[in-house]
């Protein structure tokens, strides 16, 4: 289904080589502006995704 294809150009390994986090969540925020879903869904995945990275 077209409606559930989410192309995106976040790449994490270059999420990881950001050194502060503000840094990584300007990265990602900027490389979503475009995302065809509510802020709400975008902000909760960009903190998730932070999140997750720190563990990695």
């Amino acid at each position: 289904n077209d409606d559930d294809d989410h192309e995106c150009a976040l790449d994490l390994e270059d999420i990881l080589n950001l050194d502060s986090d503000s840094e990584r969540l300007q990265y990602v925020t900027e490389s979503l502006t475009d995302a065809k879903q509510p802020p709400d869904i975008v902000n909760a995945f960009v903190q998730e995704l932070l999140q997750r990275a720190k563990t990695l």
